[in-house]
Formats: structure tokens, sequence, C-alpha cells
């Protein structure tokens, strides 16, 4: 079972890394658009490994089931590792170079390579790392459900832009709310569990987030507008 997950973390780590070369190579390709086209690669290449067969019996493996319910106290391991990351990540983010470098990449990609960054390096990187996250994701995912099927995380892509733009996070690049994206998680989590309590059905809890999702895209353009229509409104003089 250590084999296998570190060929999971490993095979994260590459479909970042070749995802991170895309998009260096080819500077003018939207990083969206490239990311939707290599998560369908990558899906049709699991359909093509696993076919309509489920792996199961990982809950046999204690120690990797163990990731999932095992716990510190009162607290999961899971929790304690998204702390972890969550920490750990933020600080980059907000306390070092590279953080801040990756802010403005984010915010003017020519500004910043003027400026002296390194920007094709730190985005492979970047893109590296968003790779071996998912990895780990994996590995978790595995130790709670103890199946793998190729469609098993199908869907999910939308809830994680949910969570970011919800948590602040600007899809134009180089702006960010880190910690408002951490409340923003267990936001959407809390909102998708409640509603499975609640027997709302799969397909319905992904409209619901569709819809905040495209709200919450659309709500910004929404204050821009408004506050330029009330500056161009005459000012009315009152006598005193």
């Amino acid at each position: 079972m250590g084999v296998a997950v570190l060929i999971a973390l490993l095979c994260g780590l590459l479909c970042g890394f070749v995802n991170g070369l895309i998009l260096t190579k080819f500077t003018e390709l939207a990083p969206m658009i490239v990311t939707l086209g290599t998560m369908t690669l990558y899906r049709g290449m699991a359909e093509i490994i696993l076919g309509s067969q489920s792996t199961s019996g990982l809950h046999n493996c204690e120690w990797f089931y163990n990731l999932y319910y095992a716990k510190l106290g009162p607290v999961p391991y899971i929790f304690l590792a998204f702390a972890v990351l969550a920490v750990g990540f933020g600080f980059v983010l907000h306390r070092t170079t590279f953080g801040r470098r990756l802010y403005a990449i984010g915010a003017n990609r020519v500004a910043a390579r003027y400026a002296g960054v390194e920007v094709q390096r730190i985005r492979l990187i970047s893109y590296s790392l968003i790779g071996l996250i998912c990895g780990i994701s994996a590995v978790f995912y595995g130790a709670w459900m103890g199946t793998i099927r190729s469609d098993i995380a199908t869907g999910y892509e939308l809830e994680a832009i949910s969570m970011v733009v919800l948590g602040g996070i600007s899809t134009a690049g180089g702006k960010g709310n880190f910690p408002g994206t951490v409340i923003s998680i267990f936001t959407v989590g809390l909102l998708r569990y409640g509603l499975g309590l609640a027997n709302v059905n799969t397909q319905t809890i992904l409209m619901i987030i569709g819809g905040i999702l495209i709200l919450m895209v659309m709500l910004p353009n929404i204050l821009d507008a408004s506050g330029t229509k009330r500056a161009k409104l005459p000012h009315v003089k009152t006598a005193h």
C-alpha cells in the first residue's frame, strides 16, 4: 500500500508538471482551458486503466484506513493534515518572496517579467505543487471511501472553483484572500453536507453550487456597474 500511495503522489506531481510545461511553452493559451482539457485527458487515461471496474478493499490496510478515520484525541488526522497544509501555504503566499512573486505574476505577467521575476519557472513550480496537492487529496479520498473508480471525483472541480471564488480569489489573478478561502471551504462543505442530510440529490446540489459560482463571479461586475451609475447621477445641492 505504501508503494501505491507513493505512485499516487508522483502521478499527481507529474500531471501538474505536464500542465505547467504546456502553459510555460505555449504562454498564449488560457490556463483554464488547458487544465480542463488535461483533466479530460487524465480521466480518459484512468478510464482506460480501470474501465468500469472499481478497486475495493483499501480499508483492509489498517494504517491506510487510519489516515482518514483515526484521531489525535478529539481531532481527526484529516483535519490536522488540512490545517498544516493551509497554514503552510498561507505562510508561503503571504510571507515569502515566492508568494509575492506569485501574486505579481497573477496581476500582470508581463510587468512581473520586466521586474526580473522568473515567470515561467515559478509557474511550472506552482502547477507541479498543485498536482502534488491533488495527489495528496486523492490519497485521503481513497482512505475515506475504501474504494476507487475512474469517475469517483467527477464534479469536484466545480466545487473547488466555487470555494476559491467564494473565498475572494479573483479569477483574473493577482488578488486573493487566503483566510476567506479557508472559510469558504468549510461553508461549501457544510452546505453540501446539509443538503445531503435533507435528501437533496447530487444533481440538484451541483446546480445550487453552480448557481452560487455564477453569482459570485457576476457580483463584482454588478457592484462596479452600480457604483459607476451612482457616480454619474447629478448631485443635488440643498439650501441651508
